[in-house]
């Protein structure tokens, strides 16, 4: 298969078809693959996501889903795509909630041994709940 538009960052080729540019379809990320004829026995939801926001990065484990600008959410029962679902609005939401308790919380307080534990578990884990 040729691509009629290659990505900027192109992925790997995969089952033997290169990846194209969304090329105005679904313009939110830039390797698309079509009829990889590659099926995975997979049942539970993914998030992928797209527009990092820089200014929230922390040196520490996965970044969440909320520091992202666009955020989509795709469930699958045995391999099969079953929703794909935009969370960019509910991600936002939760990102103005996380800032507004953060900037009115008291930043001078050391936060307790617990509070850094709880810190580092959130920073690896990969589950998350919508």
């Amino acid at each position: 298969m040729t691509p009629s538009h290659i990505p900027e960052h192109p992925g790997p080729e995969i089952n033997g078809v290169t990846p194209t540019d969304a090329e105005g379809e679904h313009d939110w990320f830039n390797n698309h693959y079509r009829n990889i004829n590659y099926h995975l026995e997979y049942s539970g939801g993914r998030l992928i996501a797209n527009g990092f926001i820089r200014d929230l990065y922390v040196h520490m484990g996965f970044q969440p889903a909320w520091k992202y600008k666009c955020v989509r959410e795709l469930l699958f029962e045995n391999g099969r795509l079953t929703s794909n679902t935009d969370r960019s609005t509910e991600m936002a939401e939760l990102r103005q909630s996380f800032l507004a308790t953060r900037d009115s919380s008291d930043s001078s307080r050391m936060p307790s041994r617990k509070e850094i534990e709880q810190f580092v578990e959130r920073a690896f884990d990969r589950r998350y709940d919508i």
